[in-house]
């Protein structure tokens, strides 16, 4: 049965009652012609619109002088079509674009109580990461105000007015002229000054002006020219959490958390889905991959527990429900990426209390059926991540959204961002069951897991014996060998490395070189295996700059030139300086690769070619090398002796005919020590003919 229900407006039956009854008193007769009808209407569109613009100035929020902390979030978009072609791609490749986008977030006691937002990261327009790197360099003398006036219909106008003579910009330093490039940003770490601001509380959205940047500085600097309340807590909280909470070490909690609507509409993932594909030690998941890379330096387990609210999470799983009114915003398909994040964010701080508090430091949002507005993103640097329809369960999905929240860039090659398939940080797969990798030499270099089979070198100081050039042998191994060196003849100095980082010492940019063994944890690597690979990283080592695959050497006797090393440091003669890497043996067990570094052009010696000849014995391929390498072990206490090619040269002829020909860490004496044993008669470098 249909119920009808009536409603009377009592106040508009009142209004009309009071005009009769006054019109009768007064002896008047008010008569309302059809004529008075559009002016009604007319007061009403502008009662309306007077409140939308009152709605507006509520909603805008102009912000003086004040700090924030600016992260950049990865976002995944599936291609067009990928979703139902993603099965038949080679390689079970998962291919998408990618969209970057900045925060900043405020301290948030300011962000509550004089911005008036309970989040307080803001999605940060106006500004590119290039913008503010930049701004590190050379801040303006004088920036001039920017004035924001909203319109009726709510956009921004923007009014450039003169400069205030109390606002004045702070004096720039001019940098040196080996750092004058844009210094990149560090998500999470870079903490930006600006002098004005306006933030749309209902979307979360902060636009700056570029020219309104006053001060570009790291959360652990010591000094800075600004000093405001809100920078001097945001660097102590953030310097606290750095403390606390080592970027890629130590023992991290996480939390899976299901998001439902109020209608009842759940993820597309389950609980026991989330347990296997998650945190199973016994298959490739997040926990066990993690350990398993970082030999267990950094641990991932599930929270569990009672929050702070006194709220009991079990598995590492929760499932939130949304109120009634953000289900159906969170349902509404022009809702933005930034402010879904935030009804989350805000919902589960609702619930469990504030992340930090609770000693929370990865968080997965699983958003609800049907709201898949892209596959998964996360924030570099910060301890969220988000995914969409089944994305969280295949392992290179989250361990690569988790690898933005440890600080790590995309991994790419030939100028596409995602195309290193050596590891995790490149595309990802839809194998549910692997694959079983780890990440490239530079991502490693920053997680810091191998840091005792970790060098850095300058190939351009040369050494005090030589003042033209400069030739330096390494042994590598591939991670799956990690502080596994083989106990004899196998080693440079201690053990093989399984980063070696090439410093350019005028240029924030590095080349990093890594062996990519195929065994073990890194069994499932895509590409290049068992093949020496150089990596650049165009930022510093701890900086969350992209890093691509610059070369690789498959065969061993082949060499790469890297043209423009250390490119502001010229030569006397003004050229550009190149610096070589030579593969110069691999072992049978394909255990230990070794290379040459070199600043000429270095020459491939076979220790079973001795017919070969060079026929200039001044070049780099014939100087003795001045690196100690293993010699024997003492018979009495089982220590190894380490000789030299200067204790070599100071024995007799005869002796040194007999020792040049021997073998030492797989390698003939005469290949180390090429001068010494030529003036024998021995190796590519004899001066004198070796009788048969």
């Amino acid at each position: 049965m249909m119920r009808l229900t009536t409603t009377t407006n009592t106040t508009s039956f009142v209004a009309v009652l009071f005009i009769i009854v006054s019109s009768f008193s007064s002896g008047t007769a008010i008569s309302v012609s059809s004529s008075s009808a559009p002016h009604l209407r007319g007061a009403s569109e502008r009662q309306q619109q007077q409140q939308q613009q009152q709605q507006q100035r509520e909603r805008r929020l102009v912000v003086g002088e004040t700090s924030c902390i600016v992260y950049v979030g990865e976002t995944k978009y599936a291609l067009e079509g990928q979703e139902q072609q993603e099965q038949q791609d080679e390689d079970d490749i998962i291919k998408y674009s990618e969209k970057e986008q900045l925060y900043c977030e405020f301290e948030s006691n300011y962000a509550r109580t004089v911005l008036g937002i309970n989040d307080p990261l803001v999605e940060l327009n106006g500004l590119s990461q290039s913008d503010i790197g930049n701004a590190r360099v050379v801040a303006p003398v004088v920036a001039p105000v920017v004035a924001f006036t909203a319109s009726a219909d709510g956009s921004l106008q923007r009014t450039p007015q003169a400069p205030q003579e109390n606002r004045e910009a702070l004096q720039p330093q001019a940098p040196s002229q080996a750092h004058a490039q844009a210094q990149p940003i560090t998500s999470g770490q870079t903490i930006i000054t600006f002098r004005e601001g306006i933030i749309d509380r209902t979307d979360n959205v902060m636009y700056v002006d570029k020219t309104l940047v006053m001060e570009v500085a790291a959360s652990t600097t010591s000094t800075s020219n600004i000093n405001n309340d809100s920078f001097n807590r945001l660097l102590q909280t953030q310097n606290r959490r750095l403390k606390e909470s080592p970027s890629a070490v130590g023992t991290k909690q996480a939390l899976v958390v299901r998001i439902i609507t109020s209608t009842g509409i759940e993820p597309e993932v389950t609980r026991n889905e989330i347990r296997k594909q998650v945190y199973d030690e016994d298959s490739i998941s997040l926990v066990s991959q993690y350990k398993a890379c970082s030999y267990g330096k950094l641990t991932i387990t599930p929270y569990e527990g009672n929050t702070i609210s006194g709220v009991t999470i079990q598995d590492g799983i929760i499932d939130i429900t949304l109120s009634t009114d953000i289900s159906t915003e969170f349902t509404n398909t022009n809702t933005n990426l930034g402010t879904l994040a935030r009804y989350v964010r805000e919902a589960t701080v609702d619930a469990l209390g504030d992340i930090d508090e609770n000693s929370i430091h990865l968080v997965m949002f699983v958003f609800p059926k049907g709201i898949a507005p892209f596959m998964a993103t996360a924030i570099t640097n910060r301890y969220d991540s988000y995914y969409t329809k089944k994305w969280l369960l295949p392992p290179s999905f989250h361990i690569h959204e988790i690898g933005h929240n440890l600080g790590l860039k995309h991994s790419g090659e030939n100028g596409n961002e995602y195309a290193d398939k050596t590891g995790y940080m490149g595309y990802s797969y839809t194998q549910y069951d692997g694959p079983s990798m780890c990440f490239n030499a530079a991502q490693s270099y920053k997680l810091g897991w191998y840091d005792e089979q970790t060098l850095t070198y300058n190939p351009l100081s040369l050494d005090e014996s030589d003042s033209t050039t400069n030739t330096k042998q390494f042994t590598l191994n591939g991670v799956d060998d990690y502080n596994n060196p083989t106990d004899n003849d196998n080693d440079n100095d201690a053990s093989p490395l399984i980063v070696l980082r090439l410093l350019q010492e005028d240029l924030d940019a590095d080349y990093y070189i890594g062996y990519n063994k195929d065994t073990g944890i890194n069994k499932g690597t895509f590409e290049n295996k068992n093949e020496i690979l150089i990596i650049h990283k165009d930022g510093t080592p701890e900086s969350t700059s992209q890093i691509m695959k610059n070369r690789t050497i498959s065969n061993v006797g082949d060499y790469i030139e890297i043209t423009n090393f250390n490119s502001n440091a010229n030569n006397a003669d003004g050229d550009s300086d190149s610096v070589y890497v030579l593969f110069q043996s691999l072992s049978e067990d394909k255990k230990d690769a070794v290379i040459i570094i070199s600043t000429t052009i270095p020459v491939y010696v076979n220790d079973n070619e001795e017919e070969f000849t060079i026929t200039d014995t001044n070049s780099a391929a014939c100087k003795d090398s001045t690196d100690k390498f293993k010699w024997n072990k003492n018979k009495n206490n089982n220590k190894i002796k380490y000789k030299s090619c200067k204790w070599l040269s100071k024995k007799s002829s005869s002796k040194i005919k007999t020792l040049c020909k021997k073998k030492k860490q797989r390698q003939k004496v005469w290949i180390r020590c090429p001068t010494t044993c030529g003036n024998v008669g021995l190796g590519v470098c004899r001066t004198t003919t070796v009788q048969p």
